[in-house]
């Protein structure tokens, strides 16, 4: 049989075509690159297409933005303060450090909750426990981490743009990659 040429949804994408010039004019987002590594096809449905996954049933548990700024937010004020304290370099008692855990906790859900409304936070408030705990565990991994590679944190959740070089025709040379880094680290011996 013949076959007839590529088709606007064969998952080919022409170098001049839409998406790739939101690409080139407004860049990509770490989370769009995971996104492709793990999946090109599910990337393809979900960024170019704008297809959503309709067996995926109603949760009644907190959608990953929401999940996802909590954390983040939760995670730089808690190593901001630790490093305020003198951590990695000083070991913090565990009584102390669930205390900052527990209230930035409560800190970070309670101004969620002044912009976004309430809703999250009674989701949230069954993860506490569970978050402080698991907090406590990376806390100790990251400190014995930071010493046997003689790192130090420096700077969380920082703004990042830089340029991806491409392998289209000289015209779209550059895709820019915009996000936040979670955490910049540098050799404690500088």
């Amino acid at each position: 049989g013949s076959s007839a040429g590529a088709g606007p949804f064969d998952g080919i994408m022409a170098a001049e075509g839409p998406h790739w010039q939101d690409l080139v004019s407004g860049g990509i987002s770490p989370t769009a690159v995971e996104h492709y590594a793990q999946c090109p096809f599910r990337y393809w449905m979900e960024h170019v297409l704008g297809t959503h996954n309709v067996r995926e049933p109603l949760s009644r548990e907190m959608p990953s933005r929401a999940w996802g700024e909590l954390g983040h937010a939760m995670l730089r004020r808690i190593y901001e303060q630790l490093i305020d304290h003198g951590w990695p370099a000083s070991h913090l008692e565990n009584v102390p450090l669930s205390f900052l855990i527990t209230s930035t906790i409560k800190q970070v859900s309670g101004e969620y909750a002044a912009h976004f409304g309430k809703g999250y936070v009674v989701l949230w408030e069954g993860m506490k426990t569970q978050l402080a705990r698991a907090m406590l565990v990376m806390i100790d991994h990251d400190r014995r981490e930071y010493a046997a590679q003689a790192r130090v944190p420096v700077a969380f959740e920082v703004e990042a743009k830089g340029d991806v070089p491409s392998e289209m025709p000289c015209h779209l040379h550059l895709i820019n990659i915009h996000g936040q880094v979670d955490r910049v680290d540098r050799q404690s011996h500088y």
